[in-house]
């Protein structure tokens, strides 16, 4: 997703020009050529400022308008060529030699359909970019400072310098752009003759996705990644929010969003889908189209097709009253069905760790119930947060841990004091069962004991390969689970297993590697553990020090729970935890604005 920068570097190039003539004349000829055959070119290259980090890329970007244009992309092991000639696209990733192929019509894939796409997720966002591109409302614009010397000119907002920008010849010929993590070495070259379209006849696998999944693809998940490249380095800020609904309240506090649901399947879906429209969409695009591409170019398979193929074993085991939720959920967010029902399903391959500590371990021998959430955080989840207490007609009201758009659960606790945590293993593919995030919401609706819990997870079908702590506050039991479609495995305190060869009393502990070992000896040499100590045992390197997304501490014996999701640079063990009471999630108070 780096060549996104290409447009940072158009965007404080135009800054820079609304302050010199020269400047501003060079830059107009530059992107505003006079005639068709004109052909421009930039030629990059990124390295991080930061000397132990060997990133480095180079970006050429060749172009003749709209319609007709070449990027060429690599940083470390990773190159990719997407070009654009007239009426087809085509995306080649050399590392595994496969060229993705499709057709176009007047409107796809370009500079134009990404600001477009750009307006109608974030409307102020997507104006601010267009007008910066196109020079527009500019010339008053205090906040930048430009200065002079030659050839050579220097842009600087707040006392920091963003750009040295080299004319030649009253061209654009060199320019620096300087980034917290790296400085990026650009040359610019224009010509009214030549033109480069890059082929490939090299390729070993050709895939034809839909000219319409190519399209919003490639559109969708660059402007999405634009999206969060600006909101982590403007960090704009979240204002307060007060909601009730037919179906619901909402409150928006301190950047988290707190929603209540009540009703049927499809009403506490359609709710949802009004108060985190917006929301749900910045998650689709992240789950759906960011990640889908780079699972594409990672994998040479079109992930558009893969994601259509787990849902059709999977809607054959999801009850049907999950696939109401999801039609209500599209249909309160103006969101086509088929973009919600396939990014609930997508692969959640996350690296997680939990435990359970209790008994002569803990401060009064209470039980404390941990999870991880260690999934990639610069697809920009967390700023999408929803903290969901749900009461269905027919169901055990219960509160979720999750993310806008999403109605499965990965991190849960119902009224009857079961919580439950979820981490992932190996098998993807293996999609002929119950959705894990379906599964685990199940449970928290039916399960009013452990042992009902295992039941509902012995007796129905299941996907890929998971692992599972579940604990009920009741009796302050726990058990780990080991889940594959075609077996299921408990494990309970102070027990080992050959995946697991440590074993404490009255303890349980889930993690991978290195995690492992640092869980276990956490826990090990911990003693009167109270709430504060359990979230420490959350803390990195038992977390993941780039991706902790969100983490939890259940003490569902007291109905309480703290959370935390990650924030712009930093992961959830390293942010504020927030406690919370189920109790008072369920209470109408809760969500009122104070007087």
């Amino acid at each position: 997703m780096k060549p996104l920068k290409l447009i940072y570097i158009l965007l404080f190039l135009s800054l820079s020009v609304s302050a010199d003539c020269e400047l501003f004349d060079a830059y107009e000829k530059f992107v505003k050529p006079s005639t068709e055959q004109f052909t421009r070119r930039i030629h990059y290259e990124f390295k991080a400022n930061d000397s132990e980090d060997d990133t480095a890329g180079t970006l050429s970007y060749i172009s003749k308008g709209e319609s007709r244009f070449s990027l060429s992309f690599s940083v470390g092991l990773l190159k990719l060529h997407l070009t654009r000639d007239q009426d087809r696209i085509q995306l080649y990733t050399p590392h595994n030699k496969t060229l993705f192929m499709s057709s176009c019509g007047e409107n796809a894939f370009s500079l134009k359909s990404l600001m477009s796409c750009l307006h109608s997720m974030d409307e102020s966002l997507g104006q601010d970019i267009s007008s910066l591109c196109s020079l527009e409302e500019l010339q008053n614009k205090k906040d930048f400072v430009i200065q002079k010397n030659e050839s050579i000119y220097y842009l600087y907002l707040d006392g920091y310098m963003l750009a040295e920008i080299t004319l030649k010849k009253s061209h654009l010929d060199e320019a620096k752009i300087f980034f917290k993590t790296g400085v990026m070495n650009l040359e610019f070259e224009s010509s009214n003759y030549g033109s480069l379209i890059y082929r490939n006849s090299r390729a070993k696998k050709i895939v034809r996705p839909k000219s319409v999944d190519m399209d919003r693809s490639l559109t969708r998940s660059l402007a999405r990644y634009l999206q969060i490249r600006h909101y982590e380095i403007f960090k704009p800020e979240k204002k307060e929010k007060y909601l009730k609904g037919k179906y619901g309240k909402l409150k928006r506090l301190h950047g988290m969003n707190y929603v209540y649901l009540k009703g049927s399947a499809y009403e506490i879906g359609w709710q949802h889908g009004k108060f985190l429209a917006e929301e749900s969409r910045r998650v689709v695009d992240s789950t759906l189209y960011l990640m889908g591409m780079v699972y594409s170019i990672k994998t040479g398979d079109w992930f558009m097709d893969r994601i259509r193929e787990a849902q059709a074993s999977l809607d054959k085991h999801t009850p049907q009253e999950y696939i109401e939720e999801l039609k209500g959920l599209a249909e309160g967010s103006q969101i086509p069905i088929e973009e919600i029902h396939l990014a609930n399903y997508f692969p959640a391959l996350f690296h997680c760790s939990g435990f359970t500590v209790k008994d002569d371990k803990t401060l009064n021998g209470i039980m404390y119930h941990g999870r991880v959430l260690d999934y990639m955080c610069r697809i920009g989840l967390q700023y999408d947060n929803a903290i969901f207490t749900v009461e269905k007609i027919g169901a055990i009201p219960f509160v979720n841990i999750g993310f806008a758009g999403f109605i499965g659960s990965v991190s849960g606790m119902n009224q009857e004091k079961i919580s439950l945590g979820e981490m992932g293993g190996r098998g993807e593919g293996l999609w002929d069962g119950v959705p894990m995030p379906i599964l685990m919401r199940m449970t928290l609706e039916r399960a009013s004991n452990l042992n009902e819990a295992k039941e509902i997870f012995s007796s129905n079908p299941r996907t890929c390969e998971y692992y599972y702590i579940f604990a009920d506050g009741n009796d302050r039991s726990s058990t780990a689970v080991y889940a594959k479609p075609e077996s299921i495995e408990f494990l309970d305190p102070g027990k080992n297993h050959k995946k697991l060869p440590h074993k404490v009393p009255s303890c349980l502990m889930i993690a991978s590697g290195s995690r492992y070992e640092s869980l276990h000896n956490s826990v090990k040499k911990s003693s009167l553990i109270d709430e504060e100590k359990a979230i420490d045992l959350m803390n990195a390197p038992t977390a993941s020090m780039d991706n902790n997304l969100h983490s939890v501490l259940f003490i569902p014996e007291n109905l309480k729970l703290w959370f935390s999701y990650a924030g712009v640079y930093n992961g959830a063990y390293d942010e504020e935890f927030v406690d919370l009471h189920l109790s008072d999630l369920l209470k109408e108070e809760f969500y009122k604005k104070p007087q």
